[in-house]
């Protein structure tokens, strides 16, 4: 894993982005971009880390955009199954109100992705305010994360030499 991962990030800014999205793809496991971007901004502290944060928060994004599509259409598909009607009134109203709320609090905390995507591509959530939630979030923390990852390698840096 370790050369596969010098590999990746050798590429640079495109080996962020790819990193960034093959990790995220793992559903359930993906481990929190705050890490993922301060641990490259540890690595290459001369990167810069507000383009780190981008393409880490832009791959994460993608990564759960691609959780959310497929149980989006699961959820087409049972719901031409269902043989109850449910008020889709009521449902509408639900979804919209709080939709781009959780997408963007399961972003931008700590708390695991998945268990907010996947019910909200269940329940057919509007992809477009869906990833666009999704990403705001995502680039706080990882905006954040590469920035103090940045600063904590470049102290180093300074303290114990290349």
């Amino acid at each position: 894993m370790d050369g596969l991962l010098e590999d990746i990030l050798n590429l640079g800014y495109l080996g962020i982005f790819l990193f960034s999205l093959i990790l995220n793809l793992i559903p359930f496991f993906s481990p929190s971009n705050i890490f993922i971007s301060g641990g490259i901004g540890i690595l290459f502290p001369t990167f810069n880390p507000i383009l780190v944060g981008f393409l880490v928060a832009l791959g994460a994004s993608i990564a759960k955009t691609v959780h959310f599509v497929i149980s989006f259409f699961i959820g087409g598909f049972l719901k031409k199954k269902e043989k109850n009607k449910i008020n889709n009134l009521e449902r509408k109203h639900t979804r919209y109100k709080f939709g781009m709320i959780a997408a963007f609090i399961s972003a931008a905390t700590p708390i695991p992705d998945d268990p907010i995507v996947i019910p909200l591509g269940l329940i057919r959530f509007s992809p477009i305010k869906f990833f666009a939630a999704y990403f705001l979030g995502k680039i706080i923390v990882t905006l954040t994360g590469a920035h103090l990852g940045q600063a904590f390698g470049l102290t180093l840096e300074q303290q114990l030499g290349q």
